[in-house]
This record gives structure tokens, sequence and C-alpha cells, in this order.
């Protein structure tokens, strides 16, 4: 994926590091927990569907691709503005287009139709009523206004931004902390997101993590128990490409640093909460 937007070898195979090894996926898919799994899941096929539309390959796959993600995590399907995107930039008249995006809707149906159909089977409606079943949700504190609400949007902001490790007045001084660790201590490279020049291709990735964003900021949860903030991992492959255009094509130091800072960062998470269970909130 990162060979097609244009980085070299060298810079392709730094930022997969990173990925693999230098966020959350790497403690998410170790673990690999049935919350977990569906992170993994929903990564391997929504990069599937940034790959093969990259390639300008068949309209009908990507849909199908991004629907299959869609079922390991419902905010994901709301990526589907940055294949939009795609089909418009590349054709330049309408009858194209419209023929493109209906193939693109044609193949993201077949997998949301049969959720659909599941949901009628299990529940006797289209609706996902799983989470309002699950007992004691309605006393559980995280949820006191409901499954989803505006008023859960701080809690991920702090979870986002500022969430950090527990602080111990003893060796070894930092502790992994249940509730998650910030996005940017987890994977400190992310700061380069900011970096760069804008073109079409990182714009529609903006937009697309912009998409996803409400349904999770809104939920009643941060993701916990975890390492790193996992809902981060619906967009992650488009963070992927904000970070390769925020460096350069031959990486320096302060790239390379960075992706072996992440890299460390998440060596500690996964080795002092699988080998040691050395976490707590």
């Amino acid at each position: 994926m990162l060979k097609k937007i244009g980085s070299n070898r060298s810079k392709a195979l730094w930022l997969t590091s990173l990925f693999g090894f230098g966020t959350c996926f790497w403690f998410i898919a170790a673990v690999g927990t049935s919350w977990y799994i569906a992170e993994v899941v929903a990564v391997l096929f929504l990069t599937s569907a940034i790959l093969v539309a990259l390639y300008k390959k068949s309209y009908i796959l990507v849909g199908l691709l991004l629907g299959f993600a869609a079922l390991a995590r419902l905010p994901v399907f709301l990526a589907f503005p940055f294949f939009l995107f795609l089909i418009y930039e590349r054709n330049v008249t309408w009858t194209p287009r419209l023929k493109q995006a209906a193939l693109f809707f044609i193949g993201l149906a077949i997998p949301v139709s049969l959720y659909l159909v599941y949901n009628i089977a299990r529940w006797g409606t289209i609706l996902d009523l799983g989470y309002g079943l699950i007992p004691g949700i309605q006393q559980d504190p995280f949820f006191q206004q409901g499954i989803f609400n505006i008023a859960y949007i701080p809690r991920h902001l702090y979870a986002i931004f500022l969430q950090g490790p527990i602080l111990l007045n003893h060796f070894p001084f930092f502790e992994p902390n249940w509730m998650g660790l910030g996005l940017f201590f987890t994977t400190p490279a992310f700061v380069f997101i900011f970096k760069g020049p804008w073109n079409r291709l990182s714009k529609y990735a903006a937009i697309a993590i912009l998409c996803i964003l409400p349904s999770i900021i809104t939920h009643g949860t941060v993701g916990f128990t975890q390492f790193g903030y996992r809902f981060s991992l619906d967009f992650t492959p488009f963070l992927l490409l904000l970070t390769a255009k925020g460096m350069r094509q031959n990486l320096g130091w302060p790239e390379k640093a960075l992706i072996i800072l992440s890299i460390i960062v998440n060596l500690w998470g996964v080795v002092s909460i699988i080998k040691f269970n050395f976490v707590s909130f």
C-alpha cells in the first residue's frame, strides 16, 4: 500500500515496521481475545480495500472488502467517502464515475445485507440490539447517558491525547494502564501526520478519519481494557497514509528515531502485560 502511494522500498519497510510493532496493533493481535480480534479483522479488510482501490481494480471487490471490515467493526463502514473520492478523481466525466460508484455500492451491499438479515434472525429487526441486551448495561457507570452520547466526547479526547501510564514512586516508575495510553504516547511517530504537504489522497484519508471518529468518541467507554487506544485501529491504515505524507522519501534520523521509539513503547506494553501481567487501573 505504501509503495503504491509513492514510498520507496526503504520507507515502506520502515513504516510497515511502525504499523506492526509501533502501534497498539501489536498488543491487540498478540492477545487476540474476542474484542481484539475484531480490530485485527477490520484492519486486514480495510487495508485490503484501500490497496485494491489504489490499484484501480474491481470496485465491487473494494466494496466487498470494506463491507467485511465493517462486519468486524461497524464504524469502519463510515470510511466509504474515501473510496468515492478516489472514483470521482480518476474519472473526468460522470458516466464512469456513477458506474464505478454503483459497482462499489453493490459490493458493499452484499455484506451489509447479510448483516441486516443476521439481525432479523437474532433480534427480529434490522437494528443491532446486542449492546442494549448486555446484562446490567443500564446500571454501568460508563453508560449513564445511554450507549452513545456526545457527553462522552471529553473522555475520549482525554484518552486519545492525554492518557498516560500509571506513575509509580519506585522502580520501574511507570506501569501500563488498563484504561489505555494516548495515541501519540503509544505511537510518537504519528506526529508526522501533521507535517508535509497535503495532496488529494491525504485529504481523502483525513476525511475518512473524521467520518469514523464521531461513532467512536460518542461511545460510553474508551475501549479498556487495552494498551494504547484500540479504537484508533478503525482508522490506522489512514493514519499510515498521513504519516507517510509527513515523512521524507529518504528517512532521516528524526523519522527513524520516532519509529524506533514507537516500537520500544509498544514492546514495553506487550512484554509488561502479556509476560509479567504488570498492569492495573
